[in-house]
């Protein structure tokens, strides 16, 4: 049985907050402290409350979805945005957001997006021996620039990564996945510790949540780069100049 997941929602929409609602209580384990239909009256509550799960309209009046994430910092929730324009999807990656539904939302989408915290309040627990003053980060504090690959710790293992596999580094906090070619690994490590290593190796940042092989780049569209694993992700405006100088004699 999973363990209880709190959730406070957030929509100026009656019909929004009805349709939440009516998922929260078809899943036993996801229990609802309090609906808000602004992000200044929730503001107190999330403090107050400390809920495990925030779903959060972005278009709001008077301090939308995004201003409210801003405000809240990092002592925040795990933020689920809701809204009805994907055109906010690429800003969202910025606030480093547990996910983005889209209206009319479905209920299989819904769960999706629900598991994905229940997972990293796990690992949370899990991960290096439910020791979080643990220090993984000295792991590859032994790599070199002629190595290929590197050992991490996750799930009281040390797992070898080869970095010739790695297609893309997820930033998720203090936590990482690593989305190899054919499998991926979750670990407790900072992004920019994560950089330092793999910059010796053809890797680039290309926003604040996100390092890619530049090998595995498959295409870019605008603002978005493909991936050879399919993922999309969103270029961040002051990284586009990074990953331009870094294709250059490669473009004809």
């Amino acid at each position: 049985m999973k363990k209880e997941i709190t959730c406070i929602i957030v929509d100026d929409e009656p019909f929004a907050q009805n349709l939440l609602c009516r998922f929260v209580e078809r899943l036993t384990y996801l229990k609802l402290l309090s609906v808000y239909p602004n992000a200044l009256e929730a503001l107190e509550a999330v403090h107050n409350l400390n809920p495990d799960i925030l779903f959060l309209d972005i278009s709001m009046p008077e301090v939308t979805g995004l201003e409210m994430v801003k405000i809240l910092g990092n002592s925040r929730p795990y933020i689920i945005f809701t809204t009805a324009y994907p055109n906010h999807a690429a800003e969202s990656y910025d606030f480093e957001v547990i996910d983005y539904l889209v209206k009319p939302i479905s209920f299989e989408r819904f769960v999706r997006a629900v598991n994905k915290v229940s997972e990293q309040m796990s690992l949370k627990s899990n991960t290096w021996g439910g020791n979080p003053d643990s220090n993984p980060e000295s792991s590859s504090e032994s790599s070199h620039a002629g190595d290929n690959f590197f050992m991490v710790k996750s799930n009281k293992k040390l797992i070898k990564i080869n970095i010739g596999e790695i297609v893309v580094v997820e930033g998720m906090k203090d936590y990482l996945k690593i989305h190899m070619t054919d499998s991926m690994v979750i670990i407790h490590m900072t992004i920019g510790k994560m950089e330092e290593v793999l910059k010796k190796h053809r890797f680039i940042r290309i926003n604040k949540s996100f390092i890619v092989n530049i090998r595995e780049i498959k295409a870019i569209d605008g603002n978005e780069m493909e991936l050879s694993n399919k993922q999309k992700v969103p270029i961040g405006a002051t990284f586009r100049d990074v990953v331009l100088n870094n294709l250059q004699g490669r473009i004809i």
